[in-house]
């Protein structure tokens, strides 16, 4: 039961911090010029790409053969 209330807890604090996020976010682009917004946009998507990339042979030896 108390693992329930945990599981809970955390719930609530990851839409919490979800919406603080969605709050700083939304402040970030009512200020920033397109250009700039775009940009980040542009490197953040970058950079997940890359950073996939480079995970692909560990994701896919945990995969146990699938292909």
């Amino acid at each position: 039961m108390r693992l329930v209330g945990l599981l809970m807890g955390v719930f609530f604090l990851s839409n919490a911090a979800g919406n603080w996020l969605a709050g700083w976010s939304a402040r970030f682009i009512s200020t920033v010029p397109l250009v700039t917004l775009f940009g980040v946009t542009a490197a953040v998507a970058l950079g997940a790409g890359v950073v996939l990339f480079l995970l692909l042979r560990p994701i896919r030896s945990l995969m146990g053969g699938v292909r």
